[in-house]
């Protein structure tokens, strides 16, 4: 166990604060952020499909029932956008999820990206205009992004959700940038990163999930008091 921390015999690290079992725990990594297709959270592709390091071993039939079982105590709901059906964490479910992964909303932000008319507009979202900031003068630094020119648009609205169940003020950055570079300095990007976008990001920043390629853990999140 590292600091109210333990990891399990399948290698999940959680706190094990809540009565989720350790699938149910993966399961809610995948939906924290959003509502997400059916077909993708029932697939056996799941750990694949969420980018996530670890995997719940359970096949279609028994991940429904699961879903199912959560379904029943309030933990996910599903629900039909345009005709497919969903899965999406609760309220409920969202602040379980929170006592499992201790996340630091003031240092989260997420970068969503959409091309049109040969323009790629790519916005990044926080809850503090600091740490979109610190994410867009790393992306720059380590090439992960590309900006076309200087202008980035600020707007803060108090009244959103900084995800799908959770009430926050969302801060945006928006700017056109011209897409990936070929090769992005990973290094540069986690030695900078105060921030998390993800949920191995967060684990690596607690000091509880190892990193691929890096052995020195990244700088401490943006303001580290948990929420």
């Amino acid at each position: 166990m590292t600091n109210g921390w333990l990891t399990t015999v399948g290698g999940l690290p959680r706190t094990g604060e809540t009565l989720l079992t350790d699938a149910e725990v993966i399961i809610c990594d995948a939906l924290y952020r959003a509502p997400a297709s059916a077909e993708l959270v029932e697939s056996c592709d799941f750990a694949t499909i969420f980018n996530l390091p670890y995997d719940h071993g359970l096949n279609r039939d028994q991940v429904i029932e699961v879903l199912k079982a959560m379904q029943d105590r309030g933990v996910v709901v599903e629900g039909v956008n345009r005709r497919r059906r969903t899965w999406a964490l609760t309220v409920t479910g969202g602040v379980l999820w929170e006592r499992e992964r201790r996340p630091i909303w003031t240092a989260y932000c997420q970068a969503t990206e959409r091309t049109s008319h040969g323009i790629t507009l790519l916005r990044v979202n926080g809850v503090r205009r600091e740490v979109v900031a610190a994410y867009l003068d790393a992306g720059r630094e380590s090439k992960m992004l590309r900006q076309r020119d200087d202008r980035v648009e600020w707007t803060e609205v108090s009244d959103g959700f900084i995800v799908s169940w959770k009430p926050s003020t969302v801060v945006t950055a928006s700017l056109r940038v011209d897409g990936q570079a070929s090769r992005v300095d990973w290094e540069t990007y986690e030695a900078r990163r105060i921030w998390w976008r993800n949920v191995p990001e967060l684990l690596r920043s607690h000091g509880v999930l190892a990193h691929s390629f890096r052995e020195a853990l990244p700088p401490r999140l943006f303001a580290t008091d948990w929420e």
